[in-house]
């Protein structure tokens, strides 16, 4: 017969488990119609290089400070968010300033696509 030591760490072990694969549904979480939205604060680094890099790109973005801002704590919370930034681009979550996976995410957004055509003349944006 198992102990119970082993029984609880099962338990557990599925619980985190299931903490992890159940994605967050986006919907029901951001009350923003933004295509970006960043969750950051004031006196993050990564915050900034990532402020920097949308603008670097003139991206378009929603912000919210999770210090100063209760509806933006709310939804970094129910992000399950552990640490700044939080980015959203559309459906997908970066956690962390990550460059290559934050152009990546980028690429397939029209806001990205908007930015980049606004530095080019002649350019479709469809």
């Amino acid at each position: 017969m198992p102990s119970i030591k082993w029984i609880i760490i099962a338990v557990v072990a599925f619980g985190a488990w299931q903490h992890f694969q159940n994605k967050p549904n986006l919907e029901d979480i951001v009350s923003s119609d933004a295509d970006v939205i960043l969750y950051a604060t004031s006196t993050c680094g990564y915050c900034k290089m990532t402020r920097e890099l949308f603008a670097e790109y003139d991206v378009e973005y929603t912000e919210y400070d999770i210090e100063r801002s209760y509806d933006g704590r709310e939804q970094y919370d129910k992000l399950r968010g552990r640490g700044v930034p939080l980015i959203v681009i559309n459906d997908e979550i970066i956690r962390g300033f990550n460059k290559q996976s934050i152009l990546k995410a980028l690429r397939g957004s029209q806001v990205f696509i908007s930015a980049i055509c606004s530095h080019i003349t002649n350019c479709s944006r469809d």
